[in-house]
């Protein structure tokens, strides 16, 4: 069971990631102490307490959004992400976070420099969780040959970790059509002239059609439109979206 979020509890945290030799836990030491010093944590045990009194155990159910308070777990998961995608190398732009859920890669990202905005649909622990981080989000349920909303800028990268967008409420997995829609709206109205996209796709079970993970189908897909696609993680790269501008 996890305990409850104590200011004692992430200084000794931040003094065990930079002590540790594994590369992404100095860089998650060091924005957690960044993030201490830029926000109100008391405030954010408060929040926790009000959303998980008496239900700390919800910190450790990946059934259940309250997980996202697990403030380390998050953080330390987005970091990575950072590093593998090249985030953290010296590199700028704005970046687009689809499914944004509680903010943490945006956190991170920000932290790194970049300039961040989320889209994902309402929920009480996102919005107070993006709230308390300050961090910009637009409300918009992502659905099949539908455009995302005009945000009034371009951005350099999109980004969607371990989303379920292209999973329809019957289970229903994306297919060709539904994809090359998305990613000709991306390309054409979201992205600017040299922006990337990166995913990294969930293995959802239990769905029926579309482009199915476990087969190989995604993965044969996603290469024959130009992206790389490492099979063990799910990992989709799109450096070069021209192709699909219309």
């Amino acid at each position: 069971m996890a305990n409850p979020t104590t200011i004692d509890g992430l200084e000794h945290y931040i003094s065990q990631c930079l002590a540790s030799n594994e590369p992404h836990m100095p860089p998650t030491g060091r924005i957690l102490h960044w993030i201490m010093q830029t926000y109100a944590m008391d405030r954010y045990i408060e929040l926790e307490r009000k959303h998980l009194e008496g239900r700390y155990e919800l910190k450790d159910n990946q059934d259940y959004n309250e997980k996202f308070f697990n403030l380390e777990f998050w953080l330390n998961n987005k970091v990575k992400l950072a590093m593998m995608l090249g985030f953290v190398r010296a590199q700028t732009g704005n970046i687009l976070d689809l499914g944004a859920g509680a903010g943490h890669f945006m956190l991170v990202a920000r932290c790194l420099g970049y300039g961040v905005h989320g889209l994902d649909i309402p929920d009480p622990v996102f919005d107070d969780l993006t709230d308390f981080f300050n961090l910009s989000r637009t409300i918009h349920r992502i659905r099949a040959f539908e455009p995302l909303p005009d945000f009034g800028v371009k951005f350099d990268f999109v980004t969607a970790f371990y989303t379920s967008f292209h999973v329809s409420e019957a289970k229903a997995l994306w297919g060709e059509e539904e994809w090359d829609y998305f990613l000709s709206d991306l390309a054409t109205n979201v992205l600017t002239e040299h922006g990337k996209l990166y995913m990294v796709l969930n293995r959802h079970h239990h769905t029926i059609g579309g482009l199915q993970y476990a087969s190989g189908e995604a993965k044969r897909y996603f290469e024959a439109r130009g992206a790389s696609f490492h099979q063990n993680n799910g990992v989709v790269k799109f450096e070069d979206m021209s192709r699909f501008r219309r």
